[in-house]
């Protein structure tokens, strides 16, 4: 279940409370923090995504997850270049550092993503149209990406009908 409970406007650098934050992780904090204490989860795209940002909350008795870009600050050196991992669609390569699992995973295109709530051994399928006619078919996906993806549907939904 998606409950949005906070709304807030944000202007731009100008409203910066915290001089060690970035303004992308205060918003998230900002409008999570009714959720802490309570092990909820919060999930957030590429533009909000920090390594920062995964262990605040858990400080605070709350799962993060969220996806990331190839060259965000401590995203692991092993994972910076994907294409040369050379990965077929439903392969993944996945890392644990601490409390924070980072996922690779191929499906068209491919996924980057942290969480904290994650086994990175634990993985599932999801079906795909394999582009002949009606035919799918099933493919290895990492629980976390999964979870993501199940989690942030309503909010992708709304960013492709703005982009239009």
């Amino acid at each position: 279940m998606v409950i949005f409970c906070n709304v807030s406007f944000i202007k731009g650098k100008k409203e910066i409370q915290q001089q060690d934050l970035l303004l992308g992780e205060q918003v998230v904090l900002q409008l999570t923090e009714n959720f802490w204490g309570k092990w909820h989860h919060i999930y957030f795209d590429n533009f909000f995504s920090s390594t920062n940002l995964m262990k605040m909350p858990l400080e605070q008795e709350t799962y993060t997850s969220g996806t990331t870009r190839a060259k965000r600050k401590n995203w692991p050196t092993e994972f910076r270049k994907p294409t040369v991992l050379k990965l077929k669609r439903g392969e993944s390569r996945k890392m644990q550092h601490e409390d924070m699992t980072e996922v690779v995973w191929r499906d068209k295109s491919i996924v980057l993503l942290f969480s904290t709530n994650s086994n990175p051994r634990t993985e599932g399928s999801v079906t795909r149209k394999t582009g002949k006619g009606n035919e799918e078919i099933e493919i290895a996906c990492p629980q976390a990406v999964i979870n993501y993806t199940k989690h942030m549907g309503g909010v992708d939904i709304s960013d492709q009908i703005r982009e239009h």
